[in-house]
């Protein structure tokens, strides 16, 4: 095991000696669905075994790895400028600023696209994106996990308010009470 950001790894969990609220790592089922067992194995990517390093190391045991050489991809700087131009359009009441919410929400959907062209596909792009996701909805609940009614992609429903940056910015919470 080596800490690179960009890598995958295959290992064994078990966080039944902890007694967790819910279980922390996906696996996928024959039928597609997802499970988060408190027992398991599987491939997972470098940001949720991180984590679980980070909080429960006697839970898991790491097998073998796989690491890649990457590159920051240049369409990456063109989300920042999107992103920017959205909150500007919402502040203005602009209605194109939904055009660019749904713009820069499918870039994770064609990344995982099968049918058509799929001229984007790239499930390294699309695995990564949902494991840096998951874990940074995982890190906002730390300490909350009995406050935690669900997760939903990226966005997390609760019973308290969690301790969060809330803003505007690219990668930031926002907030919504109902």
């Amino acid at each position: 095991f080596c800490e690179d950001f960009f890598s995958v790894w295959f290992c064994e969990y078990d966080f039944t000696s902890i007694n967790p609220y819910f279980g922390y790592l996906p696996n996928r089922e024959f039928n597609q669905s997802v499970k988060y067992k408190l027992k398991g194995k599987g491939y997972f990517w470098f940001p949720e075994i991180k984590y679980i390093l980070d909080n429960f190391p006697e839970c898991i045991k790491i097998h073998k790895g796989f690491v890649w050489e990457y590159e920051k991809a240049n369409f990456t700087n063109y989300i920042t400028d999107l992103y920017a131009l959205r909150v500007k359009l919402q502040q203005e009441n602009n209605p194109l600023e939904k055009i660019l919410k749904l713009t820069l929400s499918s870039f994770y959907g064609k990344f995982c696209q099968t049918e058509g062209q799929a001229t984007f596909y790239n499930l390294f792009y699309a695995g990564f994106i949902t494991s840096l996701t998951r874990t940074m909805l995982l890190q906002a609940t730390k300490g909350y996990e009995k406050e935690t009614i669900c997760f939903q992609t990226d966005a997390i429903h609760t019973t308290a308010a969690l301790p969060v940056s809330v803003s505007d910015k690219l990668g930031e919470y926002k907030k919504a009470e109902y």
